[in-house]
């Protein structure tokens, strides 16, 4: 059986820190999935007993989400979708 909670800060950083906080204190949750940089950054932030997968990151290691794109380290990885801009040059 799967259930989710899907939460939607609208772009405000307080509401993204206020949901990331409930998420963390809520001890029946096995997975937070955040999409974008900021809902990502306060989750990583915010939760550290699970698992946090984050999508629609650009640059993970510069905000601060995982330690290298290789080895992310912690309880935080996902995917980015940075343009691969060398490999095309």
């Amino acid at each position: 059986k799967i259930s989710y909670d899907e939460n939607n800060a609208e772009t405000d950083q307080a509401t993204n820190t206020s949901i990331a906080g409930k998420l963390a204190a809520d001890s029946d949750i096995d997975l937070v999935l955040a999409i974008a940089t900021p809902s990502a950054q306060a989750a990583a932030q915010a939760i550290t007993k699970v698992p946090v997968l984050f999508s629609a990151v650009t640059d993970p290691v510069d905000a601060k989400l995982v330690a290298s794109n290789e080895a992310p380290g912690a309880n935080v990885t996902g995917t980015s979708d940075m343009n691969p801009v060398d490999e095309q040059l």
